[in-house]
């Protein structure tokens, strides 16, 4: 099971996981779309699959601020496979600061990480779905 969790302000980052499930789902790979998370069950081997945008001075949304105290105990997620998408805007010099930082966190928890950020830019000219899905796409096997 992959579960999609959105950390969001302004919908941007459940719409792209709406799409990221989409792609997921027409590649037959289980998945949940999840936007209200403070911890994981431990013991549950699965792939988590982290889409967030990065609010004010480089915080998490306030959907996910739970979520990152909870991260912040240093939970033993050995049993967790993760990957992380940003949405954030390169004006800022906190660039996809809480996708950063939360990829940093379950990282140090001990959660497997299964590729590299993958980071949209709002100064770009295409939409975010459309830089994140053909990143994503080649990616597919790492999630399976």
């Amino acid at each position: 099971m992959i579960k999609i969790i959105v950390g969001t302000e302004t919908g941007t980052a459940e719409y792209v996981a709406d799409e990221v499930l989409e792609l997921l789902n027409e590649h037959d790979l289980n998945a949940e779309v999840i936007d209200q998370l403070s911890d994981l069950p431990l013991s549950d081997k699965e792939t988590l699959l982290i889409c967030t945008s990065t609010h004010g001075a480089g915080d998490v949304p306030n959907n996910l601020k739970n979520f990152e105290k909870w991260l912040k105990t240093a939970p033993n997620l050995e049993s967790k496979k993760f990957a992380v998408i940003g949405l954030g805007d390169s004006s800022y010099d906190t660039f996809c600061q809480a996708a950063i930082s939360l990829d940093e966190l379950l990282s140090s928890a001990n959660a497997t990480r299964m590729f590299a950020p993958i980071l949209a830019d709002a100064m770009s000219d295409e939409l975010p779905e459309d830089i994140i899905l053909p990143l994503l796409k080649v990616q597919l096997d790492k999630l399976a």
